[in-house]
Parts: structure tokens; sequence; C-alpha cells
């Protein structure tokens, strides 16, 4: 029971990562974008 938690954790854990890789992207991205047209 305790390893199926330890999994749920870490895929929790997974997910968010790559959320944040996501978010991340999109705002440099912007940035970039930005700082080009300027």
């Amino acid at each position: 029971m305790s390893t199926k938690l330890g999994e749920d954790h870490y895929y929790e854990i997974l997910v968010m990562a790559v959320f944040v890789s996501l978010l991340m992207q999109k705002l440099f991205g912007k940035r970039r974008l930005w700082q080009r047209n300027t």
C-alpha cells in the first residue's frame, strides 16, 4: 500500500514538473519575442 502511495506521489511530482516547465517555456518564449520586437 505504501508503494502505491509512493508511486502516486511520484506521478504527482512528475505532472507538476512538466506543467511548470511548460509554463516557464511560455513565459520565456513571450519574453524572447518581446525582446526581438523591441
